[in-house]
């Protein structure tokens, strides 16, 4: 009896931390190994709007609206890039860096198999071992965003360091503005954690 509550204790305690484990965003980055990071110390925002921007395109886009998931990835950036000791500026022309945001969607399938065994137990019999059982799947599509973050070399206008951060969409369905921050917060903390700071003269 002693030996079976300790079994069930140990599978509640591996669920609760699977469960836990499911709640931190994957995330990813990749930097050119040959760039010299110590050399940034400001950084100025690539946007659609600025007709002098080769990255962008040569049209200009006055029917842009920002989302206000946009504004709180952008204002949760800003702040990371405060805290590693960056300055922003409002003219790209006197940047070391660029930051280009943005997002994208991709769908995913979800698949569970569902096993029937027979008898009661202590009696029963484990599918894994019993050839008699009746198994069925459930397939569930579903849909991921990922917010990307380019960041670019101001004079050579190539890209020195990428990350992304992707959470499933709905996440935020019963979640306050309040909660929506500061998980935006988290999760762009997250994302930018392999970013060096700023260096120190």
């Amino acid at each position: 009896m002693l030996f079976n509550l300790s079994r069930i204790i140990l599978v509640c305690i591996f669920i609760i931390a699977s469960a836990s484990c499911s709640f931190v965003p994957p995330t990813t980055s990749d930097y050119d190994v040959n760039y010299n990071f110590s050399q940034l110390n400001s950084y100025a925002w690539i946007t659609k709007r600025s007709d002098s921007d080769k990255i962008e395109s040569k049209k200009k886009d006055n029917t842009k609206v920002i989302t206000l998931r946009q504004k709180r990835q952008k204002l949760a950036i800003e702040s990371e890039m405060a805290k590693k000791g960056f300055n922003l500026l409002d003219s790209i022309g006197n940047a070391d860096f660029l930051i280009k945001s943005h997002n994208v969607t991709d769908k995913k399938k979800d698949v569970n198999r569902f096993y029937s065994t027979w008898g009661y137990y202590p009696y029963y019999h484990s599918p894994y071992i019993w050839p008699r059982h009746i198994s069925s799947s459930v397939e569930r599509e579903y849909e991921i965003g990922t917010q990307v973050v380019d960041i670019v070399d101001a004079k050579s206008r190539e890209v020195i360091w990428r990350g992304s951060v992707s959470q499933r969409l709905g996440f935020y369905k019963n979640q306050t503005p309040e909660q929506r921050n500061q998980i935006i917060l988290i999760n762009v903390g997250l994302m930018l954690k392999s970013f060096p700071q700023k260096l120190v003269k």
